[in-house]
């Protein structure tokens, strides 16, 4: 197994001179192999902020989506290199059955924004395995860097405010994919389950406010690409719990 590059990234900020993350790179090529040979490339970052239990434990859900992101199948590799030479032995064994093509995985995790209360980690992962394109996906994860534990829309947003949220919500996707009141989403080309609009599991905090990503057949099809829907923290502000509200209202 040959590795082409490896490297660290390192994120600073002016207000504290200790690096807030590093970025882990791997890329690697098929070894022993001379035509169409497979590639894996992948970024996970390392926490460098904040209290070590919390870190690790954030470090190893991240490991975790790593392994689940890039194991083939329902069953999930033990340990990157196992998930490696599976992808590896996969692409040999399509080649040894006359399919020569050049298979592809990028799994990549990056900071999104990071904030002494809260880091976003974006997901940004491409597979090639044959066919008429690859597929790519992207998902969001934002943790608590008190706690490590995930934050999820639920503990951001007050009880019972979340109706008034999706309303908010659909009449931004409407004003920017241009779709009239009077228009139903699938009547405008979208394929929102029972007609209904509804906000994506990937979401991004930042202190700018929320982002929610729908990915590519989410909501249409693979030609229409995909969607970044963003809830500023002025549109939302007044629906958010106390805490979380003065968090990202900080612009730290």
């Amino acid at each position: 197994m040959k590795i082409l590059l490896s490297g660290l990234a390192l994120a600073t900020a002016l207000y504290n001179p200790t690096p807030a993350y590093t970025i882990n790179t791997l890329e690697l090529i098929e070894p022993n192999c001379k035509k169409s040979c497979a590639h894996v490339d992948v970024e996970y970052p390392s926490l460098l902020r904040g209290d070590a239990k919390v870190r690790e434990q954030i470090h190893q859900t991240i490991q975790s989506k790593l392994l689940e992101s890039m194991s083939l199948g329902e069953s999930r590799e033990a340990n990157l290199n196992a998930a490696i030479n599976t992808f590896f032995g996969e692409a040999r064994n399509m080649r040894n059955q006359g399919i020569d093509l050049p298979w592809e995985m990028q799994v990549k995790f990056s900071v999104h924004d990071y904030h002494e209360r809260f880091v976003c980690i974006e997901l940004s992962s491409y597979y090639f395995t044959g066919g008429a394109h690859g597929m790519p996906l992207t998902q969001y994860y934002s943790f608590d860097m008190k706690t490590g534990a995930p934050i999820t829309l639920k503990d951001l947003v007050l009880p019972g405010k979340m109706p008034e949220l999706l309303k908010i919500a659909e009449a931004s996707f409407r004003s920017q994919k241009d779709v009239p009141e009077g228009q139903s989403l699938e009547q405008a080309g979208y394929d929102f389950e029972q007609n209904q609009f509804y906000l994506p599991d990937a979401m991004a905090m930042s202190t700018n406010g929320l982002m929610f990503y729908y990915n590519v057949y989410e909501i249409a099809s693979y030609a229409q690409g995909t969607t970044e829907l963003y809830l500023y923290n002025d549109d939302i502000e007044a629906l958010l719990k106390p805490e979380w509200r003065k968090i990202l209202l900080s612009r730290l």
